[in-house]
């Protein structure tokens, strides 16, 4: 870590291009960077390493390559939540939000914040996401064929030439899942610490192996010192309250400004943990007699999973059920 860094810099990153604060010495420029890596090389070569610090946002995938290459030139990187970061730019007054605001409130927040350096996952667990990524994305795509296809089949006057062509759709995309889940199978058989980790996760009832590998691909990236409630905040699973005086009082709801990969998975399998699940239905039922909703017992469900899930990983455990849920 740096003794006396002087060089502070702020990244918001978009997906075609990335706004850029730096505050060298006091004195503030800025400028706009594409995400081209040619042009990341460029910018990094403008910084010092030796007294440098970079503060950017965990945007998706679109931030890794410029942090990965920022810590290959020895440049402290801290990326952060961009709920963090939110936060922050509400805390310094900021009523305008810009991309061109936000990279200055981050080498503000590089400046002001305790840094925690960012260390770079090693290249096969990059992969092993990008594979958990696309599972992810594509099983979306076939519950929305599904749903056509269903459609279709339940109206009389429905199109044969469109029913077929959306059967082909929908078997397509099971080829092209089943091709990816062999990669990420492969992957695991290769990496002795993926197959421990995964088998941990594969205990619970109610999940499937479809379900275990995208939620394991994020966990994998994320540092092992962020905790359970952290981790719920990092995936969009806390419960976000509207108050205002003793008139205004809003329904709890989940904040869902996090990582829609990482929550997206734990829905489905919930429906099935009540079933098959003594103690997590027990819990759901006394969410729903305490005067929850069906949906926000759900989410209380999903958001105890997955620290149970994350608890697993961080302590190198296998997943247990009894450990979420406090004896009645």
């Amino acid at each position: 870590m740096l003794n006396d860094p002087t060089q502070f810099v702020g990244i918001d990153i978009g997906s075609k291009a990335h706004e850029v604060c730096v505050v060298d010495r006091g004195k503030s420029r800025k400028r706009s960077i594409t995400s081209n890596p040619a042009d990341h090389a460029r910018f990094i070569k403008t910084l010092d390493p030796a007294r440098c610090r970079v503060v950017m946002e965990a945007t998706g995938v679109y931030h890794l390559d410029l942090a990965i290459g920022l810590v290959e030139a020895g440049i402290a990187v801290m990326v952060i939540n961009p709920r963090t970061a939110h936060h922050f730019m509400k805390a310094l007054g900021k009523r305008s939000s810009t991309d061109a605001i936000s990279a200055q409130a981050l080498s503000e927040f590089a400046q002001r914040m305790k840094f925690k350096p960012w260390t770079p996952p090693p290249p096969a667990w990059l992969e092993f996401r990008a594979i958990a990524r696309q599972i992810n994305r594509l099983k979306k795509d076939e519950t929305r064929a599904k749903n056509r296809v269903h459609a279709l089949e339940a109206t009389r006057n429905h199109s044969s030439l469109i029913l077929r062509d959306e059967k082909d759709g929908l078997r397509a995309l099971g080829q092209r899942i089943e091709r990816l889940l062999e990669a990420a199978a492969e992957a695991i058989a290769q990496s002795e610490e993926l197959k421990r980790l995964l088998g941990h996760l594969t205990v619970a009832k109610g999940f499937r192996e479809t379900s275990i590998i995208p939620i394991l691909g994020e966990l994998l990236l994320l540092p092992r010192t962020m905790s359970g409630k952290q981790c719920a905040s990092h995936a969009g699973l806390d419960v976000r309250l509207k108050r205002s005086g003793a008139s205004v009082e809003g329904k709890p709801r989940l904040s869902k400004a996090g990582n829609a990969y990482l929550r997206a998975p734990f829905f489905m399998p919930m429906l099935s943990v009540i079933q098959h699940e003594p103690l997590a239905k027990a819990h759901f039922e006394r969410l729903v007699a305490r005067g929850k909703t069906r949906k926000q017992a759900i989410g209380a469900l999903m958001r105890k999973y997955l620290t149970g899930f994350w608890s697993a990983i961080r302590h190198d455990q296998p997943f247990d059920t009894s450990k979420l849920f406090a004896p009645q």
